[in-house]
């Protein structure tokens, strides 16, 4: 399946399900006025190799034989945002940057019993006003620097139930504006720098087991752009049952509250 087009429409819900095949187009929804719900569901729902001299080859093989996939700014020019954008049992072999810019004003973008092969640089960029940004019991190869950058106003981020995630850069919220980074049941690796040049509020782990990395503070980005550090605003950490391998003192020096 093949979304190009919609036209100026306006609905109230829009579901796709039970697809093997779905490639949502750039400016898919140009014109689209969505009152309540957007979901896309049981995608081709596969378990993921982890084998990571493959994951290259694998993504190009996941985009040629379908899965979910969003082109750049499928969601641009968008009357009006739905409620909720709801991905439910999909396969992504990767998001790519700019896949979710043009939503605004959402109460929940949840993503839950997935599988994602990368999220890109910029996946959710300039993605604004929205209450929860929501990962439930989903898989992830890798999450690139800033793949959650550039996000404006949104409440929660929210990472839960059983996460597993391979490789997390660092940097992940640069200049994004969050209220609260919530990592509840996670198990994976993460640098140590996540956190770094975001204006977020409140960071909270908990019942997660996490291999923390450290890395350079001068690590150059996938773009030409290089990060820049700027000081880091008032942030709280809260970590409650916890396993890590190592308790890497530089990221307590990115909060001002460790409790």
């Amino acid at each position: 399946l093949i979304i190009a087009s919609l036209g100026s429409i306006y609905v109230t819900s829009f579901t796709i399900h039970s697809c093997a095949t779905v490639f949502v187009a750039n400016d898919s929804f140009a014109g689209v006025a969505v009152s309540d719900r957007i979901e896309f569901s049981n995608i081709a729902n596969i378990k993921m190799e982890r084998r990571e001299s493959q994951k290259r080859e694998r993504e190009r093989d996941m985009i040629h034989s379908g899965r979910l996939i969003f082109e750049p700014y499928a969601f641009r020019n968008l009357l009006q945002s739905p409620k909720q954008l709801v991905i439910h049992k999909c396969s992504l072999p990767v998001v790519l940057p700019n896949s979710f810019t043009g939503l605004s004003h959402m109460e929940h973008l949840w993503i839950r019993n997935s599988t994602i092969g990368r999220l890109s640089t910029n996946s959710f960029y300039h993605l604004t006003h929205v209450n929860y940004l929501y990962f439930r019991d989903v898989t992830i190869g890798r999450i690139e620097q800033r793949a959650f950058g550039k996000m404006y106003s949104v409440d929660h981020l929210f990472m839960g139930g059983t996460m597993q995630v391979d490789s997390a850069d660092g940097w992940l919220l640069a200049g994004s504006s969050v209220e609260e980074v919530l990592l509840e049941g996670v198990f994976g690796e993460i640098d140590e720098a996540f956190i770094l040049d975001a204006n977020v509020h409140v960071v909270t782990i908990r019942d997660s087991m996490l291999r923390l990395q450290s890395r350079d503070e001068l690590t150059t980005t996938t773009s030409d752009t290089q990060i820049q550090l700027y000081p880091q605003p008032q942030t709280a950490l809260q970590v409650t049952n916890v396993t890590m391998n190592a308790l890497v003192p530089a990221l307590l020096t990115y909060f001002n509250k460790v409790g």
